[in-house]
């Protein structure tokens, strides 16, 4: 099980859990605001059927209810659990509870993590395509030659494959002469002076937490010779043998192999390819300009106002526009606010299979919040907030950020923040 990190609303109190009654508790309400608990959930093998999927998000979201629990002295009532449900592997299910302070109960139906079903799914929404990928790109054809990548020629402009294409879901402003555009999450095109000079693929291209967070493509599949089509990455439409091997080199003077084993039968292997490039991929001829890092202590909207030029630009899998500064810091913006910010691991050789040297990563630093360095033990989080801690992540709240941090042995390494709003601070300095 894979789990992205979600939004979290915290405030910061001291205190024993109360009680969580179920829907259809008979209980007078306070006349307060309903809390909005939320959990994302991605699944990665296809191991997990749709009630367990939903099982395992209720039974997260109850966790979290138990959190916000300990501010209300009479408990909280489930009012509703709602649930936008994905069955395509890499897409997001997302749930949550919405929550309601009690005054008192006179039928009440409590809850535990022992009777978990007593809290009934109110809402389901299936997610198909259109609705993952409100804004497709154009892929019309899967043709890569030493010459173009899915119908773009080396040689062609910036402003004519974007004509193609409709948009690209990353791009790297390099420096003045020199961008990176990523197409889906594997494929990159580099463009100097605005012309287009190399292609790189690979299965294994951004790092694992970026990669994640990027929009996906129809483009799993490349011909080379205009007949046949070879899958990328992920296992061939049939078998890629020997005779395969020699046409591709007769093409590609860059290749990259992988042998996989059979998920049924691991003694079956199999050849795919992992990775090949066209054109000019020498980036280490040019030096990158600086990305800036945004501090925690300013204005995130004035900061991405004043660098949105220097900072790396995505879209991601919700069609939500993205930018990247220098420090792993992943700023989202919906509705033309900042709507959170995703601290990311860092951007290394080892872990990305892109074709840009260290004189081009060594423009992105680790993450850090406020004290708080990626990599430091998760006890650092005390002396910048409340914090609380829990199964594989720590909730945690500021006097301007909240969210929760994600932890491995002892260590955080990953975050999802948002920032606190105005009524939430006025909020807090009434208690």
């Amino acid at each position: 099980m894979k789990l992205l990190l979600c939004i979290l609303l915290f405030v910061s109190f001291n205190g024993a859990a109360k009680q969580i009654y179920a829907q259809n508790s008979e209980c007078q309400l306070e006349d307060a605001e309903p809390i909005k608990v939320e959990q994302d959930y991605i699944e990665f093998i296809n191991r997990y059927n749709y009630t367990q999927v939903v099982d395992m998000l209720r039974s997260f979201l109850f966790d979290k209810a138990v959190w916000h629990s300990r501010k209300h002295p009479n408990g909280l009532k489930v009012k509703s659990f709602n649930i936008e449900y994905s069955e395509r592997l890499h897409t997001v299910s997302y749930a949550y509870f919405i929550l309601q302070p009690v005054k008192s109960c006179s039928k009440p139906v409590i809850v535990d993590q022992a009777n978990l079903k007593l809290i009934s799914l109110t809402n389901q929404k299936y997610l198909n395509k259109s609705e993952q990928d409100p804004n497709p790109l154009y892929i019309r054809t899967n043709l890569v030659t030493p010459e173009s990548a899915f119908g773009a020629k080396l040689g062609e402009s910036y402003a004519e494959i974007i004509e193609r294409f409709g948009r690209f879901s990353l791009l790297w402003p390099i420096n003045d002469t020199i961008f990176m555009a990523v197409l889906g999450r594997r494929h990159a095109f580099l463009f100097e002076n605005q012309k287009f000079v190399g292609y790189h693929y690979n299965s294994k291209l951004l790092p694992v937490s970026l990669t994640n967070m990027l929009e996906q493509t129809d483009a799993g599949e490349i011909s080379v010779d205009g007949k046949n089509a070879y899958e990328l990455g992920a296992g061939p439409r049939g078998q890629i043998t020997k005779r395969h091997i020699e046409l591709f080199k007769l093409y590609f003077d860059n290749l990259d192999w992988s042998t996989w084993e059979d998920g049924y039968d691991p003694t079956e292997k199999f050849i795919v390819v992992s990775g090949l490039s066209i054109g000019d991929w020498k980036i280490s001829k040019h030096k990158a300009n600086p990305i800036p890092c945004f501090d925690f202590e300013k204005d995130v909207e004035q900061f991405v106002g004043e660098n949105t030029g220097r900072l790396i630009s995505s879209v991601d899998k919700k069609g939500r526009l993205n930018y990247l500064t220098g420090c792993m810091q992943q700023i989202v913006i919906e509705h033309g606010q900042v709507s959170q910010v995703n601290l990311l691991e860092q951007w290394t050789i080892s872990r990305a299979k892109l074709l840009i040297k260290e004189n081009t990563l060594s423009q992105l630093s680790p993450w850090q919040f406020l004290t708080v360095k990626e990599g430091d033990p998760e006890e650092v989080l005390n002396g910048v907030g409340y914090t609380e801690y829990s199964r594989e992540s720590v909730p945690f709240i500021s006097a301007k950020w909240q969210g929760e941090f994600l932890k491995y042995d002892g260590m955080v390494y990953a975050a999802k923040l948002k920032p606190v709003t105005k009524q939430q601070e006025e909020s807090d300095d009434s208690l």
